[in-house]
Formats: structure tokens, C-alpha cells, sequence
């Protein structure tokens, strides 16, 4: 799991605007802003949220508390994939348009590879060309070494308004026991 919070020997001690989280989809490789994500851990399956929209497939625990998974290659109008052991989880913190609060999410994502440094400069407008993702979607584009790394505007990706039975749900979920919201068919054995 990577922490966000800690440096690491592949990451930098100090956390900048330029730095930014590299995962693929789909064979293309996109970026996110490193200080937005607070860790990475590998895909678990989410407990279902009836009303919620196709990209989240349920909420599931995120470091310590409960929220959304959202499905990018969903969301992006990608073909699925099956989750698999590559399959990881990007943890952020959001503060989405219409939502008075910062929220705790999800994005899966097919894997991650690395953290990349990106100047300012470097980013330019995806071509007229590009094809794939809606283009409100992405801040800019970046050529690196031998891939491109499309670059993701995350508050614009996501709706607090199709998303707020989801919030709801995790909250309600994180407030209750963790025993009652283990389903009745499951039993440890005890002896």
C-alpha cells in the first residue's frame, strides 16, 4: 500500500502540485494530483448501494472509514474489466461542486505504476484529435519519456449530486457496529 502521507524511497519527502499519481485504464495511462490521494490499496469487494449510479460498484473501507468506490473505466464510457489482483484502489479526499464538505473516495483503477513530476509548463490541451474520455474530464495532457499521461480533473469528473445516496449510505454504515453490517450468513468459527 502506498501512504501518502509518508515519503518512501520512490517518492519525494515534499508533496507538490507537479507530482502526480500514474494508473493505467484501458492501456492508457492517466494522472492525478498527488496531494489529493491519501493512499492505495488493493480492490476488495464493496457492499452494494441500491440507487447507485453504474460507476459505483458499492462502498467498501478506505484506510479508516467507509466510503464510494467509482469504477473510471465506467465512468469513462470504457469497456469493464473483470477486478483482478492487479486491480487497486486510489483513496482521496474530495471536496465536490454543490457539497459543503470533503469526503473520503475511491477510484479504481487497473494498476498503478508511478509518481511523476509535471511541470506546469509541460502540460498541454489534449488534441483536437483525442478520442476515449469526455475532454471536460482532463486538465491537460503531458508527454512522458514513451507514453502520454493524461492528466484528470477530478472535481469534474465527479457529482456530489449523483453521489450523495452513496455518501449517505457509507456514512450511515460507518456510524453502525461493524458486527451488524457483517451479513447473518457469515459466522467465525469459535471453539
Amino acid at each position: 500500500m502506498i501512504d501518502a502521507a509518508r515519503p518512501s524511497l520512490n517518492r519525494p519527502a515534499r508533496l507538490s502540485q507537479d507530482q502526480h499519481m500514474c494508473f493505467s485504464l484501458a492501456g492508457e495511462w492517466y494522472g492525478v494530483e498527488l496531494p489529493r490521494i491519501r493512499s492505495v490499496q488493493p480492490w476488495t469487494a464493496p457492499t452494494l448501494i441500491e440507487g447507485a449510479p453504474d460507476y459505483v460498484p458499492g462502498i467498501a473501507r478506505l484506510g479508516t472509514t467507509r466510503g464510494p468506490l467509482v469504477d473510471l473505466r465506467i465512468r469513462f464510457g470504457l469497456p469493464p474489466a473483470a477486478y483482478g489482483r492487479s486491480t487497486v484502489v486510489a483513496v482521496m479526499r474530495v471536496s465536490l461542486p454543490g457539497d459543503s464538505q470533503s469526503r473520503t473516495l475511491g477510484l479504481i483503477v487497473d494498476s498503478v505504476s508511478d509518481i511523476q513530476t509535471v511541470s506546469e509548463s509541460a502540460i498541454i490541451p489534449p488534441p483536437a484529435h483525442f478520442s476515449g474520455i469526455d475532454l471536460s474530464f482532463v486538465r491537460g495532457v503531458a508527454p512522458l519519456r514513451e507514453r502520454m499521461l493524461i492528466l484528470l480533473c477530478i472535481d469534474r469528473i465527479l457529482s456530489y449530486e449523483e453521489l450523495r445516496p452513496v455518501f449517505c449510505a457509507a456514512e450511515a454504515s460507518h456510524e453502525t457496529p461493524h458486527r451488524s453490517v457483517v451479513s447473518s450468513a457469515y459466522r467465525p468459527y469459535h471453539s
